[in-house]
């Protein structure tokens, strides 16, 4: 796959990208792959959000399968160059007015 031209950038990474990457999606974990490999080496850095460590726990947990549901936790806390953010007020602000200016929806939690 063609080298990913994110030198130096922050890019958001959305809790599809994370589902695709573990499950193997034939389609997607090419792509999945080089974003994973890319961030390792530190070629950009990556933020996404504390709900996508909420989304990505369910399958494990339904499944009673505590030794993934550890490993995807310590993932998220350890994975070179990515930042996983907390909620706070500041972001709900600007969640709600990306929400309201371009009609974007915010996960059924």
């Amino acid at each position: 796959m063609e080298e990913l031209k994110l030198k130096g950038k922050i890019i958001g990474l959305d809790t599809m990208v994370f589902i695709y990457h573990f499950e193997e999606n034939q389609l997607y974990s090419p792509l999945t792959f080089s974003i994973f490999e890319s961030l390792e080496k530190g070629n950009f850095q990556a933020i996404t959000s504390i709900l996508t460590l909420l989304e990505i726990l369910v399958k494990p947990k339904k499944e009673n399968n505590l030794l993934l549901t550890e490993r995807y936790k310590l993932l998220f806390e350890t994975f070179p160059n990515l930042q996983v953010k907390e909620l706070n007020e500041n972001i709900a602000d600007i969640a709600s007015s990306l929400r309201a200016n371009y009609n974007i929806n915010t996960p059924k939690c």
